[in-house]
């Protein structure tokens, strides 16, 4: 089953058109949205980053994180009502909102319309990343995370949130250099990968369980 979810992500397939080799696309179908309700993707994911942070030298859990976002156009394969209007790229895109660490890999994720602005999607997202990522205390972040939700994050979660101005320290500059090459997904690839005319997962909260 992790085979079949894995190739259709990476390979840009519909459901119905997995291969035969592997078990019927309803039935795999079936077995992702099971582990994505009772949390073992994230368990899965989780795992997986905390051994390749161990490999690297570091502790399993960061102190430091990057977010950012990514509108993606969606024109083709989701709904309207999730779409949203990204006003500075003039398209109707959906907006993934990511959180990683230094490493450029993924902390969390979360998929909007594109109108949602970073600011509101972060005040969203970190009180969950904070609970489970205890020893986190700083984020940086550009000039779209300006505002009240800096000093929010300070009260109420002892989290910095240091934006990233034109020039950066170099820790800052370098963190985000790396989420640049690694943690920027081929947004419409992954789109496509799970649209399926009747069986399309078309809301945000399916597509956070790819990302």
């Amino acid at each position: 089953m992790i085979d079949a979810i894995r190739y259709l992500v990476g390979n840009g397939v519909k459901w119905r058109n997995l291969p035969a080799d592997f078990p019927p696309w309803k039935r795999v179908y079936a077995f992702f949205r099971r582990w994505r309700d009772n949390g073992l993707i994230r368990d899965f994911h989780d795992r997986l980053r905390d051994r390749a942070r161990k490999a690297e030298g570091r502790s399993a859990e960061p102190t430091a994180a990057i977010a950012d976002s990514q509108s993606v156009k969606a024109d083709a394969v989701v709904k309207n009502d999730s779409r949203g209007f990204d006003g500075g790229k003039k398209i109707k895109p959906r907006k993934r909102h990511v959180i990683v660490d230094c490493l450029g890999l993924l902390l969390m994720v979360l998929v909007t319309p594109a109108s949602t602005p970073d600011r509101d999607a972060a005040q969203e997202m970190l009180p969950t990343l904070r609970e489970g990522l205890r020893r986190l205390r700083l984020l940086w972040a550009d000039s779209g995370y300006t505002g009240p939700l800096v000093d929010w994050a300070a009260r109420e979660l002892d989290l910095t949130v240091e934006v990233v101005k034109r020039s950066p320290s170099t820790r800052a500059r370098a963190a985000f250099s790396r989420l640049s090459s690694t943690a920027r997904i081929d947004g419409t690839r992954d789109l496509h990968a799970l649209s399926n005319e009747s069986d399309v997962p078309s809301l945000p909260g399916q597509r956070e369980s790819h990302d």
